[in-house]
Parts: structure tokens; sequence; C-alpha cells
């Protein structure tokens, strides 16, 4: 049996209207609200890894919650039971929104109005032959209708099979064609490969004679492996030479000296150049010392001869005077 469908609109900023549906007093699972919900005018689209619920107020107060299912159009989609309808009047619904974070939104509530029902009864009673045969008549449509339900239901399958078979043919024709031109291109690579092979062959015959042999029986006698070998005799050479001049450095070195008394080449030519230095600056600060002796001695001897010069001079005069010494 076909839901009725009532589209619902909720804005979750404003206030609702006060009734927005109707139903039947203990309709059971055949009325579907499908709510939309708005944020000031603007849709609100609920997301999918939400929880959302919908509560329910009976005209008797008595109160329930539900959850609702979220579609992918982001609306709540209710389908109201037996209990929810259960009692005539005005029942008040509200939708509300959860997720893991304990976080709850709801909805201003709508009223949906419940008309009390006439029969609640589930025996419907047989009349008379008319009844019988019209009975008859609705169950032989009912067969017929089932089995053109799954007459059409195997046709529908059969167009879905063929339609299958036939994009996997095309996939595999496609695919045909595809192998035939790898198979192509791996022919050309394979050409190409062994063009390549050829000259690989050709370029490692000259590596060959280019790499050459030290031995003199080979046939690629001579080349790099040859120089390599003079090369590492001449190394040696080289390495015994500077051997040899290290040998040497370490002798001037220690016949050169230090004259640091850390250093381990204490000693030798620049010590003995070091104390030869520090004797003639010893000697030549002497000699400056004797100098200024020298010096000073003249000075006095200057004066002292001045003196006695003056003496002298004094002795004459006073002698020209008469007097004696």
């Amino acid at each position: 049996m076909k839901e009725i469908t009532r589209r619902i609109s909720l804005d979750l900023a404003r206030r609702s209207n006060s009734r927005v549906a109707f139903a039947c007093e203990s309709d059971m699972k055949s009325r579907e609200f499908l709510i939309s919900l708005f944020d000031d005018g603007v849709p609100y689209i609920v997301d999918k890894s939400l929880t959302a619920s919908i509560n329910v107020c009976r005209p008797d107060g008595q109160r329930r919650a539900y959850l609702a299912e979220i579609t992918d159009e982001g609306c709540i989609r209710y389908v109201p039971g037996n209990w929810a309808l259960m009692v005539a009047g005005d029942a008040r619904f509200s939708v509300s929104l959860y997720d893991g974070e304990e976080k709850k939104l709801s909805s201003t509530a709508f009223t949906v109005s419940i008309e009390e029902g006439v029969y609640f009864g589930d025996d419907i009673e047989e009349g008379d032959d008319t009844y019988t045969a019209f009975m008859e008549m609705m169950n032989s449509m009912a067969y017929i209708k089932d089995e053109e339900l799954k007459r059409d239901a195997a046709e529908r399958e059969r167009v879905n099979n063929e339609s299958i078979r036939v994009d996997f043919e095309l996939d595999r024709a496609g695919a045909e064609s595809r192998r035939e031109e790898t198979e192509l291109l791996r022919r050309g690579m394979e050409v190409m490969r062994e063009d390549a092979e050829k000259k690989r062959e050709e370029a490692e015959e000259k590596r060959k004679i280019a790499e050459g042999s030290a031995y003199s029986g080979s046939a690629y006698y001579g080349g790099r492996e040859l120089k390599e070998v003079l090369r590492e005799e001449g190394e040696i050479l080289r390495k015994s030479a500077e051997d040899a001049r290290e040998d040497a450095e370490e002798k001037r070195r220690a016949a050169e000296g230090s004259v640091y008394s850390g250093s381990p080449y204490y000693g030798g030519r620049a010590l003995e150049e070091y104390l030869r230095c520090e004797n003639e600056n010893s000697r030549v600060a002497a000699e400056e010392k004797r100098v200024e002796n020298e010096n000073a001695r003249l000075e006095v001897t200057d004066t002292l001869k001045e003196a006695l010069a003056n003496l002298i001079v004094l002795q004459e005069q006073y002698i020209a005077k008469g007097a004696t010494v």
C-alpha cells in the first residue's frame, strides 16, 4: 500500500504553524512525514552523521521519542506507528538532532490533527453471493496482478542482464582492440629492442677494445687496462718516493729542531740559533753598557783635565804675583 506523504517545513529560528497535517485515529505505518528544516529561511541540510529523533506528545499527554531517518537530501523522514496516532485530538510533534559531542538542536512543535476513527476491528463480514463472486474476482485479479508483477520483474531483469551483456561485449571488443594495439606496439618495441641489442653488442666490443688487457697474449692487449696497470706501478713508485720525501722531511725537521720545549722537535739548529741570538743580544747589551761607561769615564776625564788646567792657570797667576807654592 502506498504511503500518504505530507511534506512539512520547519524553521529552527521561527515558530511553526499550529496545524500542518491530518491523520485518522489508529492509522499505522500508512502516513509519511518528510520534514525539511530551515535556518531563518535558509535551507538547513541535515548531515547523515547526526542522529535525528521525532518527539511525540499525544492528546492524552503521554510522550515518547522515536528515531527518524535522515534522507540523502538532508531531510527528516518519519512514519508514525500505531502509538502516535492511537488517541484522537491534536498531537504535537518536534524534531531533535544530536551529534557525538553531546550537542542537541530541537525545532519548535508542529501539530497533527487526529480525527476520531469510525471502526477499529480487523474482521470484515461476508454478505451474499455477489460479495463472494466479488471476492473471487478480487482474488483472481490479485493473482493476475501478482503474476504480471513477476513477469514485469523478470522482463526488467532480462533487459538489465541483456544491457549488462552488451556492456560486457563492448568492453570485450574494446579490450580486444586495445590488445591488438598493444601487440603492434610490442612488436615495434621488440624490433627496437633487437636493434638496441645489436648496437649494445657493437658498443661492448668497442668497450673491450678500449678497455684492453695487460696480458701480452690477449686479443685486447693494450688499452685502458694496460694504462691502469702502468698507472698503478707509477703510483707505487710515486708513493715510495713520497715516503722517502716524508722521511727526509722528518729528518730535516728533527735537524731543524724547535725552540719550544713541548715540541717533538725541541733542540737542533733552531734552538742553537735561538741561543746564539740570545747571546748576541746579551753581547750587544754589554757592549752598549761598556760604551756608556766609557763615555762616562771620558767625560769625567775631560772634567778633571779642565779642572787641572784651571788649577795650573791659577798657579801661574799666583806665581806671577810673587807667591810660592
